[in-house]
């Protein structure tokens, strides 16, 4: 009996907090696949197994001169790090998830390296791409568009932000879980058999998550990969600024009032305090007016042509 409960807490602990990091890592490594991009995915994986790394490291400093107790500040800290980090990724997939965005940014990644005298072989690719585009017409643009290399158009500041967002989405959570799973040996029989079995059985679990978001994502269309990425990466920075919040209302730095709170938020993960629902709802009226913004700015740049006619 203590053998089974055993292996049903260390699955539970490894999945539970592994999942929230897989499905920002699955959704955005689909993305890369499904746009073309996939010597991004690197830089991605690298992060995440940088922050497995780290999280180790961390554990054990918690473990030695913390007597095992994580730092809720260190932890506020990484977690509106990383919610920056999506609010920014979130912005930068919604922005292309028009096709024809998306292919005018190959188009002009293409046209500086024709123009910048790029190597013979990059102006070739980039030439076919476009000459394949126009042939095509703009649904398959996009495809022919591909082929000039859509990581290119990612640069290596999306690069840097994806290997960021991976690092802080694993490391957030990570020495704590490491932390979990510590005491869990020492109250159980060490690291036995059914320990073991259940992180095995978790790590499969997530991996075949992992497997069914990647097969999923080549069959859907471009546009809704990009929305729900974007969709995703949005509402898990709102939960990590709750969950920042949260932290500090723990070291008593920020007040908590949850009266009248429907129990509903707290059912979904999210913090149900009125400190983090109010500023949660000012990132998304702030993003709300960004996109206003930006959806009048493209009006005005359509209609500016005909104006001049």
């Amino acid at each position: 009996m203590a053998d089974g409960s055993t292996f049903a807490q260390a699955f539970t602990i490894l999945f539970r907090e592994g999942l929230e990091a897989l499905l920002v890592i699955a959704a955005l490594a689909a993305f890369l696949r499904r746009a073309g991009a996939t010597d991004r995915i690197g830089p991605l994986y690298a992060g995440a197994g940088a922050a497995v790394l780290a999280s180790l490291g961390m554990a054990w400093v918690f473990e030695t001169y913390f007597d095992g107790n994580h730092n809720d500040l260190i932890e506020a800290g990484v977690m509106l790090l990383a919610a920056g980090l999506m609010f920014m990724m979130s912005g930068w997939l919604f922005l292309r998830q028009d096709p024809k965005a998306w292919q005018a940014d190959l188009n002009r990644m293409a046209g500086q390296a024709l123009g910048a005298g790029a190597a013979p072989g990059a102006v070739r690719g980039a030439g076919a791409a476009l000459g394949a585009g126009n042939a095509l017409g703009a649904g398959s643009a996009l495809g022919a568009g591909v082929a000039l290399g859509a990581g290119s158009a990612l640069g290596a500041g999306a690069a840097l932000s994806l290997a960021g967002i991976a690092f802080l989405a694993v490391f957030r959570e990570g020495a704590e879980t490491v932390l979990f799973l510590h005491a869990l040996a020492r109250t159980a029989n060490g690291w036995d058999a059914s320990l073991l079995g259940g992180l095995g059985a978790a790590v499969l679990a997530l991996g075949a998550l992992f497997a069914a978001m990647q097969w999923l994502a080549l069959r859907l269309p471009l546009r809704p990969i990009f929305l729900l990425t974007s969709a995703l990466l949005f509402v898990m920075g709102l939960k990590l600024v709750g969950a920042a919040i949260q932290e500090l209302q723990e070291q008593t730095l920020v007040p908590v009032h949850d009266g009248g709170v429907p129990e509903a938020v707290a059912a979904l993960g999210f913090n149900g305090s009125w400190e983090a629902l109010g500023l949660q709802g000012v990132i998304v009226v702030a993003a709300l007016a960004c996109l206003l913004v930006l959806q009048r700015g493209r009006d005005g740049a359509k209609a500016a042509p005909g104006l001049v006619r």
